[in-house]
């Protein structure tokens, strides 16, 4: 069995990442555990710091809050570097997962070289399974009407998500709230992308494989699952309007960066999610309209 670490990256919400890291410990196949402070506003990094009780854990603290790619960069780096594991898990804390997970998603990249990276399928907390298991790399033009609301709810009906009959199931990027990454990959693709702050980080990935590791794929374990609180923590700390601004600025640097060059559709992305950020300011304000109606 390769040798395995997870990292927890933690942003104001020590609580969630307290309760996942102690849960964690049990799980053996972890030869180290690094929880990494992402620079928080409260006294989250005080009482991370009292997990190190244990000698599985260590808790870092980041230099500033530069997204999320960042740092789980520090913690990645420190498990390959000074831990000299093959293996790294990336987990949100608002995650929950078991050592099952842990030793099925280990036993796979033995017996499947070819991926190198891999996930389980997620579920939403009442064990349904997540509309958007995988991520789907979009094209140029989609991004564009992905932008607005309508479309965006024809897409998912055109293009659904499907589960195949396959122990792994290749896809084009797996979601970022826990997965699983050959050490000899980050390695190869110089760790995540740490130019977007939140967002599209795993489409990042996906493409920097494509360009500097094409040998390896990401791969979905289809007898794996996990439950996922869908963005608590990015909730407990960033507006939605402010969130979705984020992940504007991640769409246009991700096609800017990763897309097929062409100056005429990202004039036009950038048009459409000027667009698409006051479509939404109206629906934030018609739904607290409504709200404060009702009240």
């Amino acid at each position: 069995m390769q040798k395995a670490g997870l990292v927890l990256l933690n942003y104001n919400d020590s609580a969630r990442t307290v309760n996942l890291a102690r849960k964690s410990l049990d799980i053996k196949e972890f030869d180290k555990i690094c929880v990494v402070d992402n620079c928080s506003t409260d006294d989250s990094y005080v009482k991370l710091k009292r997990l190190e009780k244990s000698d599985k854990i260590t808790v870092l603290q980041s230099g500033a809050n530069k997204g999320y790619a960042s740092g789980n960069n520090i913690g990645a780096r420190f498990l390959c570097n000074e831990v000299g594991v093959d293996i790294v898990f990336i987990a949100n804390p608002d995650v929950e997962f078991n050592a099952d997970l842990v030793r099925n998603i280990l036993n796979t990249f033995d017996e499947k070289k070819e991926y190198g990276v891999l996930g389980a399928i997620m579920q939403k907390m009442d064990g349904n399974i997540d509309e958007r298991p995988y991520i789907k790399i979009p094209t140029y033009l989609q991004e564009i009407l992905l932008c607005f609301y309508s479309y965006n709810r024809y897409f998912e009906k055109k293009y659904p998500y499907t589960i195949q009959d396959k122990r792994v199931q290749t896809v084009d990027a797996i979601q970022g709230s826990l997965f699983a990454v050959r050490r000899s990959l980050l390695e190869k693709v110089g760790y995540l992308d740490e130019n977007t702050f939140l967002f599209y980080e795993e489409m990042c990935l996906a493409k920097k494989i494509s360009y500097f590791a094409p040998e390896y794929k990401e791969g979905l374990v289809t007898d794996a699952f996990y439950r996922h609180n869908h963005s608590a923590s990015i909730k407990n700390s960033l507006s939605e309007m402010r969130t979705y601004r984020i992940y504007m600025k991640s769409k246009l640097y991700f096609n800017k960066t990763y897309q097929e060059k062409n100056t005429f559709l990202y004039i036009l992305l950038k048009i459409a999610t000027l667009i698409s950020r006051l479509e939404k300011h109206v629906f934030c304000f018609l739904s607290n309209w409504r709200k404060n109606g009702r009240e």
